[in-house]
Formats: structure tokens, C-alpha cells, sequence
């Protein structure tokens, strides 16, 4: 029985027939943002405002991908966790024994909960199988006056359920429900004056039906309560003491011998194990009163405070249990932010995430001592660490999200007893810009505020039959760039070059390297157009404190002497007409050529030792490589002062994140300097022979329009017409036409000239038509429909104006399409193929709303009706900043439409269009 809700979302998703293909952000960076039920084998992690869904698929072929993005939170979500179910044996009839054995099994049930930065926690009820699953808001709650920081939540066999909330307001929450069909309600407030609580934790006490639950946050205590029966409040126990920095992460296992551990994370790089179990503490040495006047071991006490072994009792239910430090754990060099126990591995397990970019598994040896039993990571990049981690199914997985939001996993291999990572997913983890389409379609370019271009691509895979996906998976395939200033605007020039601007005053040219091309054939299966340009570079780098990709020459490692010969050459001949015009020393002149004359000396030997054992040496060399490559040796090469380890190896999947940060950059080729400010906005035409760019302008001085020639890189000259910053420009089909949208509500279109036409002052393009206050407020988008007819602008007034204009026929308005109710930001328009009446027009909003319009049987553009509106969970929750079409190679009916927005997200939905 599925809920209204998602038969609601089930039924327009078939109505409009509109399925996201799609979808990308990063994990929040934040502790407790992503938790994996191993029971289902998903992984429901905070992705800006939204719950996403991810399916691993760790027990088949199939690939990973995000199954479904769902909206209700306004802000931030801070923490993620999936609904624990206890069944206590004393609830299953059973006799308790005494003995080994556990006294909770834990399961998941099919619920989310979720708390975010918006001060509410909201219920999810996950309905649905497979790919198809989608989770549906069961209940808000908003009781807390700031944001929600962590959560724990736990449900009964009986129906009876708990929720654990802490707040930025100081305050611990506890919610309870009698039965499955009732509604939280608010039970308990745990204040703590001065002090933030950052996590917590629950869990039956062993052989107990009481419950124990530990909070801890920026006090650097382990704060235990407990609770007698569901219709008793939680009664404060004990503090334990010795962290020395904040507590980040809180998590409860429980071991065969019946007892429970309690692994607490904190910023001082310490993890500490305590024990609970029943019984009687025994007397602290370390508390014997001291007589009047006697000295005080300083040292003495410091250790002690460090260590904290002394035993604590606590009390639930007229039963005494014990507590005790069990373990200090050191191993990480950095704050460790997450710690989780295994669920089914016996012995027990711990993980633990940390800054040092490291996740250790730790394991107790025979002897009691805990070990580092696995240590998996990152090597290089810039990353500043983990986050949060989990165990996966059977224990043979494990994830983590980074400070950038990436996830990274890793699986277990049976055989080799060895961990290997695995292809995740990611995204942006700032607002996104602008995105656009390769030339050929293949790709999408995106660029955001985190400073990065990315490329995704959908990955040519099987599935566990050996049939092809039916739903391509897509995924980052590269990382053309990694800037140091926020991105702005991307441009594609062809399938191997793209232009991007930032928050500089230069404008950047990038070259695929030819390990692009083999890498991205083999995993989506199309070869994309290199017009027919050979001799690439391989790879590329960023050197340190550099921000342009160099070019690193890895082609075959050997020294290029003729080169050097030639220009040694020219060097010194420049020297020796040099010292003959200003000192006529023929002397110098003579040693000059002499020198001349070794180098070519020095190249006939090279030359000659190369034809006789230049087979032999290749043999060597190759030998060698096959042997590193073997060993997972990687080859190094210098750039500079820098050395990078360079990938070239093309494999079967999609770079993982650090190949992504570092092995997949774009050589830059070209910087375009000119502009004044920082950059707004660049087009390309359809000839790759121009480009134009605009930048931020308060002054009508530098509210131009430059054209640069793509061949030379050269500035052409500049396009006048607007008073204040352009704010978008885009080149017609034909390229006969440049219409330029300003935040002066005016729009400037410009035509094509021949070469040396006065006129135009020797530019390709001319100032023929200017409208003034088109709109009442910033326009802040436009685009062109494939006949080269009509225009369309969408602005801050709340409305979408198709515009006409022609030699033939005067500058009008075509179509004003009815107010809004938020402001439009984004416009895109296509033609269906074999139907050139018929424009489908998308129109992004500035509350994330995107509407899909489709255009009259007349050609004229004047009548337009709602195709439809789409769902929240296919659109975005903060401004749709850029809308692009792509005509889908199978049918001329089924459209792809790509959108980005300030919520960190980059979307891809599939629309069928009808026209009935």
C-alpha cells in the first residue's frame, strides 16, 4: 500500500512523462549527512536542500547511480539517518540467558529521517523497488528554534518509536510515538546552557529492557542518560571525561559477550572505546580523599584526566551497570569526524574517518589490543578529508564523504582479502553557473562557484545479464579545470575545446589531451570529432601556486635533441651578430661557432647510437613500463619544480575522485586579456572562429561587447550599445545575428558585416536594433529558435517576451507569455526534428521551478501552451541560473533538458513531448 504522495508523484511522472535521467550535487560537509541500510542496500546521503538516494548496487554489475532526489527540507540539511528497528528478545518471548549472546538485533526499517538548517526534522517513508524507489514526507516536526545538528532514531517490534534530535539552540530533543500509525510528538527537552550538543547515540542496555542514551558536543564530555520504560524521561547518569577538543561523532556496537562499546570521535585525532555491562564498579583509587596539606602529583593527574580508567556506575531500572574506558585508539594525524561499528562482523569492527584523508577499520587481536586492521584513503589532491563513513552490506563495504562532498567507497575483495575503491558519485558543492553541451551533444561542461569545470557523460555499461542499460548511468568523466578564482561562464568551441570565464579579467582557451578521447570512447562507446588534429599532449597540471593547466610531455620520455640543437643554434647566432655589432670582437665570434659546431657534432653521434641501439633501448624501456605497471608502479614527470604522478592507462570505468582532481585537466591553450572587470558571460559561434565575452560594468565605458578571433586569440574590437553590465549574449544559428541582454532591460542585436565594410569600422559585426525598457526590470537570459526568426528574453519583471526581427520586418513582440509569480532567470528553446512549427520552450525560475512550453501549429510564435510544470523533485530549491536542450538520437518526440542552479545541482531530465 503506497502512500498518496508518491502515487501522486507516480501519476504526473506518467502524465508528462517526465524521468529524471540525472542528477548530481555532493554530499554536504557536514558529520552525520549520509547513513547506508544494509538491508536494502541504500545509501541516503544530504545533498544541499534535498534527500538523496543512492543505489551502490554492491551485490550486482550494475552501476551506482543516484535513484531519486526528493525536496522538502527549505535550507541545508545537516544530517540523514535511517530508522533503526530493535526487536529485544525479552519482546520476542525469549528467555534471556545470561550468558554470550546479543540482547538487541538491530535491523532497518524503510524510513529517513532528516534535520536541517531550516529548524525542521521531517519523517521520510521510502516506497518503491529497485531504481524506481522514491521517499515521501510522512511528518514534519518543528519544535527546535535553530538548526538541527545530528540525529538518532530507533524503532520498536511494538510500533513504539524514538527520535533524538540536537540543536544549534542548545537544546537535546526527544520525540516518541505509541504506535507505527501515530505521529511524533514532542517528549522530552534536554537543555545544556553554554554548550552545543554535535551528536548522539541510542541503544539498549545489555540484558535490559532500559535504554542508554550519550550526547556529546563542544564540552569534550560523553554526557549518558538513561531510560527505565517508554513512558519514563531520561534520567542523567554520569559525564565521562578525557577528550580534549570537541566530540564530533558518537556511535554504540554491541559485543558477543552481551556488553555494548560506546566509540566516541573527537578534533584531538583520539578515539575512545568504553565498556558498559552490568555489575558494580569497583572503588577509584584515583578519588581516595587526600589529607589536608598533601602534595598534589600534577603529573599524577594529568594522566589520570588523560586516560580516565576508573570504573563509573549507572543506574536504569533498579540495575547497576558499569562503565570504563575499554581503549584510547591513536592512529590518524588529523580531527577524526566519523566513527561507525560493524553490524554482522564478529569480531567486532570499528571505522573511523578522519581529516588525514584516511578511513581505518580497526579490529580487537587475541590478546584484547585494538589494531588498524585496514587503512584506505587519498593520496594528493586538494581535498581536506573525510567527514562521515559507514559499513555496507555484509560488512564488505565501507563509504565516506569528503570535505567536498565526493563519496568514496571501497569493497572487499573475497579472494585477495584486499579493499578496492569503487565508482561513486558526486557533483558541485557550490551554487553551478552555467552548464552547455558539447558541439557533438555527447557531454555536458558545467562550471560553479567551487572553481571547477566538470564534464559528464553517460557510461556505456551492462547490466548483471550482460543486456545494456536501458537508463544510461552517467557520471564525471573529467575535470578539464580547477581554478583558483569562482567560475562564471563556459562556452564549447568543438568537441575538443571549450572557453571559460571566472571572477578575473581572463577569459581561458582549453585542448583536450588525446588521453581524452581514448578514455571517453571506450566507456561511453562514441568517438568524438578531434578534426583531425594529431600530436596533443597527453595530460595536463596545475603547478603549485600556478592556476593555468601546463602541458606535461609524457609521450615517449625521451630528450628531444635536434630541438634543443636548433635552439641552441639560434641563440647563439643571435649572440654572435650581437657582439658583432657593438664590439666587433671576432674573436667571440670564432668560440661561438666552434661551439655551433659540437652541438652538431654531439647530434650526429646521438643520431648514429640511435640507429644502431635505439631497437634495443625501446625493448629495455618497454620492458621496464610493463614491469611498473604491473607492480602499480604510476610514471612520474616534471613540470617545473613539481612532480606528478601521470595516469595514462586507459581503464574500463570512470576516474575515480583523486584521477578526477588530478590525472583528467585540459591543457589550457590560450588567455584572452582585455576586460576590466570580472567576467559575466562568453558565446561562441557556430564557425569556431569567434568569440565574444562581456564583463561586470557600472559605467557605460566598459559595458561592451568584445569580439576575439579564435585563431590568433587576438582582441578584434569591441560592440557599444549598453549602459550597464551585459548580462548574457548568444550567437544565432547562422551566425548572421548577436543579441546581447543587459541589466540596463535593454537588448542589443547585432548583424554580420563583410570584411572591410566601413560601416562597421572593419568589425565582423554591426549595432542594427537597440530596444529600450524591452522589460521593466534586468533581463537576464536569451536564446534563439533554430530558424533564426525569433528570440526569446526572460527577466527579473516576472515574464517571457518572444521577440521578432528581420531586414525585411521591423524589430516587435511577437508574444508575451503571462506573468509569473517569481522572477524568470533562465530560458532555453529547440525545434522537435522533422517538425519545424513546433518550438519547445523551458523556462527556469528564481524559486528553482522549471516549466516546459511547446508553440503553436503557426509559425509565427504567438501562441504558446504549457506543456507541463515540473515536479520539485525533478527541478531545483534555489534559482535555475542556465536551461540547455538536447534532441535525443531515438526519437524526434523525446527531449533531454540539462538545468543547474544556486543549489549546488546539475540535472538531466528525460520530457516526451505531446502535442495533443
Amino acid at each position: 500500500v503506497f502512500s498518496q504522495s508518491f502515487i501522486e508523484t507516480l501519476l504526473y511522472a506518467m502524465s508528462t512523462s517526465v524521468l529524471n535521467e540525472f542528477v548530481s550535487c555532493s554530499c554536504n560537509p557536514v558529520t552525520n549527512a549520509l547513513d547506508w541500510n544494509q538491508d536494502e542496500d541504500l545509501i541516503a546521503y544530504a545533498a544541499s536542500s534535498f534527500l538523496f538516494l543512492y543505489r551502490p548496487n554492491t551485490t550486482s554489475r550494475s552501476p551506482s547511480r543516484v535513484v531519486s532526489s526528493c525536496f522538502g527540507h527549505k535550507k541545508k540539511i545537516n544530517c540523514a539517518r535511517w530508522m533503526r528497528c530493535w526487536k529485544r528478545k525479552e519482546e520476542e518471548g525469549e528467555e534471556e540467558s545470561s550468558g554470550q549472546g546479543k540482547a538487541t538485533t538491530i535491523a532497518y526499517s524503510r524510513e529517513v529521517v532528516t534535520g536541517g538548517c531550516d529548524k525542521l526534522i521531517i519523517v521520510w517513508k521510502v516506497e518503491g523497488e529497485g531504481n524506481g524507489v522514491e521517499a515521501v514526507p510522512l511528518q514534519v516536526i518543528n519544535n527546535a528554534s535553530d538548526s538541527i545538528t545530528s540525529l538518532s532514531c530507533v524503532t520498536y517490534s511494538n510500533g513504539t518509536a524514538m527520535i533524538v534530535a540536537t540543536s544549534g539552540d542548545q537544546n537535546t530533543y526527544i520525540y516518541q510515538k505509541k504506535n507505527m500509525d501515530d505521529e511524533y510528538s514532542l517528549f522530552q527537552t534536554i537543555s545544556t546552557p553554554r554548550h552545543y550538543m554535535m551528536t548522539t547515540s541510542l541503544l539498549s542496555l545489555p540484558h535490559s529492557t532500559s535504554v542508554v542514551l550519550a550526547c556529546a558536543g563542544d564540552d569534550m564530555k560523553v554526557h549518558l542518560y538513561t531510560q527505565c520504560s517508554d513512558d519514563e524521561q531520561f534520567q542523567f547518569q554520569d559525564s565521562l571525561q578525557g577528550h580534549e577538543d570537541w566530540v564530533q561523532s558518537l556511535d554504540f556496537g554491541q559485543d558477543t559477550n552481551g556488553s555494548i562499546l560506546l566509540a566516541s570521535a573527537s578534533q584531538d585525532c583520539m578515539m575512545r572505546l568504553w565498556r558498559i555491562e552490568k555489575g558494580k564498579a569497583t572503588e577509584d583509587p584515583s578519588h581516595e580523599k587526600r589529607d589536608e596539606g598533601e602534595e598534589v602529583d600534577t603529573d599524577k593527574e594529568v594522566l589520570t584526566k588523560l586516560l580516565q580508567t576508573s570504573e563509573r556506575s549507572i543506574a536504569a531500572n533498579d540495575e547497576k551497570f558499569v562503565v570504563r574506558l575499554d581503549a584510547l585508539l591513536y592512529g590518524h594525524e588529523n580531527k577524526i569526524f566519523g566513527v561507525r561499528w560493524s553490524s554482522l562482523s564478529s569480531p567486532l569492527q570499528l571505522l573511523s574517518a578522519s581529516f588525514d584523508k584516511t578511513m581505518v577499520i580497526w579490529k580487537q587481536e587475541e590478546n584484547g589490543v585494538w589494531a588498524d586492521s585496514v587503512r584506505v584513503g587519498c593520496v594528493g589532491g586538494n581535498s581536506l578529508g573525510f567527514f562521515g563513513c559507514c559499513f555496507g552490506p555484509n560488512d564488505k563495504h565501507i563509504i565516506a564523504h569528503a570535505h567536498q562532498g565526493t563519496l568514496h567507497e571501497w569493497s572487499c575483495d573475497e579472494v585477495g582479502e584486499q579493499w578496492l575503491p569503487k565508482v561513486s558519485v558526486g557533483g558541485h558543492f557550490r551554487s553551478v553557473y552555467e552548464l552547455t553541451w558539447g558541439i557533438s551533444r555527447q557531454y555536458l561542461l558545467s562550471v560553479s562557484e567551487d572553481q571547477t569545470t566538470r564534464l559528464c557523460a553517460p557510461w556505456n555499461t551492462t547490466d548483471s545479464k550482460g543486456d545494456a542499460e536501458t537508463l544510461p548511468t552517467w557520471h564525471e568523466m573529467a575535470r578539464p579545470q580547477v581554478h583558483g578564482y569562482d567560475m562564471k561562464c563556459i562556452a564549447a568551441i568543438s568537441d575538443s575545446k571549450f572557453v571559460s570565464g571566472a571572477d578575473e579579467k581572463v577569459l581561458r582557451t582549453f585542448e583536450a589531451p588525446s588521453s581524452f578521447f581514448s578514455s571517453f570512447e571506450k566507456l561511453t562507446g562514441v568517438s568524438l570529432n578531434t578534426n583531425g588534429e594529431k600530436g596533443r599532449a597527453l595530460v595536463a597540471s596545475v603547478p603549485a601556486l600556478g592556476l593555468s593547466n601546463k602541458v606535461i610531455d609524457v609521450c615517449d620520455g625521451k630528450i628531444k635533441l635536434l630541438e634543443v640543437v636548433a635552439v641552441s643554434i639560434w641563440a647563439l647566432s643571435s649572440c654572435c651578430l650581437h657582439w658583432q655589432l657593438l664590439l666587433l670582437l671576432q674573436f667571440y665570434a670564432l668560440c661561438i661557432c666552434c661551439c655551433i659546431l659540437f652541438m652538431i657534432f654531439l647530434c650526429c653521434v646521438y643520431l648514429l647510437v640511435k640507429a644502431v641501439f635505439g631497437g634495443e633501448l625501446e625493448k629495455l624501456q618497454a620492458q621496464k613500463e610493463e614491469e611498473d605497471k604491473h607492480n602499480g608502479v604510476p610514471s612520474f614527470r616534471s613540470t617545473g619544480d613539481t612532480v606528478y604522478p601521470v595516469a595514462v592507462d586507459i581503464s574500463d570505468h570512470p576516474p575515480f575522485e583523486e584521477h578526477l582532481a588530478q590525472n583528467t585537466l585540459w591543457p589550457e591553450t590560450r588567455k584572452l586579456y582585455g576586460h576590466g572587470y570580472e567576467l559575466l558571460c562568453v558565446a561562441c559561434n557556430h564557425a569556431q572562429t569567434l568569440i565574444a565575452s562581456a564583463c561586470k560594468a557600472s559605467k557605460q565605458e566598459h559595458a561592451h561587447i568584445k569580439l576575439w578571433d579564435l585563431a590568433s586569440g587576438l582582441e578584434i574590437g569591441t560592440l557599444e550599445g549598453h549602459s550597464l553590465s551585459v548580462v548574457k549574449l548568444k550567437f544565432s544559428p547562422n551566425d548572421e545575428w548577436i543579441v546581447s541582454v543587459s541589466r540596463d532591460r535593454s537588448f542589443c542585436i547585432y548583424h554580420r558585416e563583410e570584411q572591410g565594410n566601413e560601416e562597421s569600422g572593419g568589425l565582423p559585426y554591426k549595432l542594427v536594433a537597440k530596444k529600450e525598457k524591452a522589460h521593466d526590470r534586468i533581463i537576464w537570459d536569451v536564446c534563439w529558435t533554430a530558424d533564426n526568426c525569433y528570440f526569446v528574453t526572460a527577466s527579473r519583471d516576472k515574464r517571457v517576451k518572444v521577440w521578432s526581427f528581420s531586414f525585411e520586418n521591423e524589430l516587435e513582440s511577437v508574444c508575451v507569455l503571462p506573468k509569473f509569480k517569481e522572477s524568470v532567470t533562465a530560458v532555453d528553446v529547440c525545434t522537435l526534428a522533422g517538425d519545424s512549427s513546433h518550438h519547445v520552450l523551458a523556462v527556469g525560475f528564481d524559486n528553482g521551478e522549471i516549466r516546459v512550453f511547446v508553440s503553436g501549429e503557426n509559425k509565427d510564435g504567438s501562441v504558446w501552451k504549457e506543456l507541463c510544470l515540473l515536479h520539485q523533485n525533478f527541478s531545483h530549491a534555489a534559482t535555475v541560473r542556465s536551461v540547455s536542450w538536447r534532441m535525443k538520437e531515438t526519437t524526434s518526440r523525446e527531449l533531454e533538458l540539462a538545468s543547474c542552479g544556486m543549489d549546488n545541482l546539475v540535472r538531466i531530465n528525460r520530457i516526451a513531448i505531446t502535442l495533443d
